[in-house]
């Protein structure tokens, strides 16, 4: 097939989560023999290494916070369509955002991936938790006020898209109630070949009655994460051998929590006064942990590391021995697979994928309060790192989600644009 990749976010490992999984799904599908064209936010960061097969498009955007991702999804639909040819589009949202009219003005079916939605991002979001002499921050302040205002691009990304693919469970839910009573505005579809028996398809709520809706993190390539990366030079930068070095991968900002897993590390340090804790990441929280650790005298206890190439964070990940996720809120929280990738036990709030990630007493925990925290951490100790490993590569297979989005792809191709047609 020739597929257009429509992402906001390419190459990977700069812009966050959702370049990391629109560039191994664009690589994936490349090496299966497809001819993929990657439309992206133009943009002058050094090219990454792409599989053959596969052509970048820049395409201009606004540079303003919250209307880049309706300014960059405008300009991609005259892009894909000047290039034209192709059996089926893949948009990667939230942010990638088509109005109405652009799902009928696309010559081609469309498949969304929804990677969360804005509704979620500002749902935790509080004034008081934002820092506005950061960029990260004025980000945040904008989710938190201007981001309603592009809720209606996603509900037509639910209805208008041939095809729906979401990130988990809680995400399902949390859709099928914003979308109650919307299912009127999906309007009648005529099927013309079988529906798919494979990928099983949601049932119940608006996303069963859209029709080919499924349920599918997008993933990252899993294969860069293994215990096999542990560097003992690498880890006694920040820890002894007979320390336990927790830690916390993602966006310093206030949605993440990054100050909870600070109070979670001093009640720790009660039991184990020489463990170590250390974040990796930017955001407009930084100044305050930094205060934090000040404050009650762990300057040397925590570490931020920032802008890590990505084998870097793979070591990094491999030499920690527990991983601290107190996020608010994710569209899954793919860092919970890097970490148990890497053989890291995990404790995480009940966000996102974390539910189906994490299998209690297993692979880690799932908390409510701190004080549940810093029982799980301690009873995390002395899992199998090989088992978590072995486990999460079972359950959560880039080569599984690779097929799933090809049948998809390969069904709404056959079928020729339906709710795209958006009349």
């Amino acid at each position: 097939m020739k597929l257009a990749v429509v992402s906001s976010e390419y190459p990977p490992y700069h812009w966050g989560g959702v370049g990391s999984a629109t560039h191994a799904l664009a690589n994936q599908l490349a090496l299966r023999g497809h001819e993929v064209h990657v439309f992206t936010r133009r943009h002058d960061m050094p090219p990454v290494k792409n599989a053959p097969g596969i052509t970048v498009h820049m395409v201009p955007w606004l540079k303003f916070p919250m209307a880049f991702a309706l300014s960059f999804g405008k300009n991609a639909v005259p892009a894909v369509n000047s290039v034209g040819g192709f059996d089926a589009v893949i948009v990667f949202g939230n942010m990638t955002l088509l109005r109405r009219e652009d799902y009928a003005a696309l010559k081609f079916p469309v498949l969304t991936k929804m990677c969360g939605t804005w509704q979620g991002e500002r749902s935790t979001l509080k004034f008081g938790d934002i820092s506005l002499l950061s960029v990260s921050g004025i980000n945040d302040f904008s989710v938190l006020y201007l981001s309603k205002r592009y809720d209606r691009y996603e509900d037509c990304a639910l209805a208008y898209s041939d095809a729906v693919i979401t990130d988990c469970q809680n995400e399902v839910e949390a859709i099928n109630k914003r979308m109650a009573g919307a299912i009127a505005m999906l309007g009648p579809v005529t099927e013309k070949v079988p529906p798919l028996e494979w990928p099983e398809p949601l049932s119940g709520g608006f996303m069963g009655a859209r029709g080919l809706a499924f349920k599918q993190v997008g993933m990252s390539d899993m294969s860069n994460f293994s215990p096999s990366r542990r560097s003992l030079e690498v880890r006694r930068k920040y820890a002894r051998d007979d320390e336990r070095l927790l830690l916390f991968v993602g966006r310093l900002a206030a949605r993440k929590n990054v100050m909870e897993a600070a109070r979670i590390f001093q009640r720790h340090l009660r039991k184990h006064p020489a463990d170590r804790l250390m974040f990796i990441g930017k955001g407009n929280q930084e100044g305050r942990l930094r205060s934090f650790a000040r404050k009650n005298g762990l300057e040397g206890r925590m570490h931020i590391l920032q802008d890590l190439s990505f084998d870097e964070l793979a070591v990094h990940y491999a030499n920690a021995d527990a991983f601290v996720f107190p996020s608010l809120w994710e569209g899954f929280g793919v860092v919970i697979l890097e970490a148990l990738a890497s053989g890291l036990p995990v404790v995480s709030r009940p966000v996102g994928g974390a539910p189906e990630a994490v299998l209690p007493g297993k692979n880690g925990f799932l908390y409510d309060t701190e004080e549940e925290a810093v029982e799980a951490l301690e009873k995390c100790a002395g899992m199998d790192r090989k088992w978590l490993v072995d486990d999460v590569h079972q359950r959560f297979s880039l080569k599984d989600y690779v097929d799933k989005v090809e049948a998809i792809c390969g069904k709404i191709a056959a079928d020729g644009k339906t709710r795209s047609l958006a009349k």
